[in-house]
């Protein structure tokens, strides 16, 4: 059947949010009085929610041991959205791209572990979310975070999509594993934020640059 449903991933996918990530983070670390980690440590501590990120760089410089995490994290959360988020901005090609599949008839869904008012502010300022509308599905909108595919599911439901009809496009491991777990396909782009060797993640399509993706679906039928 053709596929007529696309849910994404946020980080990594469709936004370059490194840099933003890692500044926020650092900042919060050095409250707590810990050394600062580089972009290629913090790139694999992306993918399950500000939390586990925060949780992974108290790790990284000596433990968590007598820190109040929540803290950490509400210091990375406000230093993101006051200062980070105006500066992410979505990959090469990401909105052409999307108005395209829009103006072709494909729904279009969201599918992150980031919190909702960390992901609508970015969305918003990355000029994505008229892309997505209430089709933005959070840790907050289902008990089944990714790597469970039921947050694909949820997405794919609020779209009003079939599941049989629907494509993942991510770009880590725990996209991979959702997306599997879903049993949907899934288009990995080469780009983001993986955590370990993309030749070990056989997805259904590859793609090196956003753009590439109309052709891809088109060969996924």
């Amino acid at each position: 059947m053709p596929k007529d449903t696309l849910i994404f991933d946020l980080d990594g996918t469709l936004i370059d949010s490194i840099h933003g990530i890692a500044a926020s983070l650092n900042a919060a670390l050095a409250e707590v009085g810990r050394p600062a980690i580089g972009l290629d440590a913090v790139k694999v501590m992306i993918g399950e929610g500000g939390r586990k990120t925060v949780a992974l760089g108290l790790d990284a410089t000596g433990g968590s041991n007598g820190i109040d995490i929540e803290a950490v994290y509400q210091s990375w959360t406000r230093t993101y959205i006051e200062v980070e988020v105006a500066k992410t901005e979505p990959y090469p090609g990401v909105i052409a791209t999307l108005e395209l599949l829009a103006a072709q008839g494909f729904r279009l869904g969201l599918c992150t572990n980031k919190t909702r008012h960390v992901a609508i502010p970015i969305l918003e300022a990355a000029g994505l979310a008229r892309f997505f509308g209430a089709a933005v599905v959070t840790p907050e909108d289902t008990p089944y975070p990714k790597p469970d595919g039921r947050h694909i599911h949820a997405t794919i439901d609020i779209v009003g999509g079939e599941r049989s009809r629907a494509v993942y496009v991510g770009d880590s491991e725990i996209d991979y594993d959702a997306a599997r777990d879903a049993q949907v396909p899934m288009i990995l782009v080469n780009y983001g934020y993986p955590r370990g060797r993309l030749a070990d993640m056989q997805a259904d399509a590859a793609i090196d640059s956003f753009p590439a993706l109309p052709a891809a679906l088109l060969r996924l039928g």
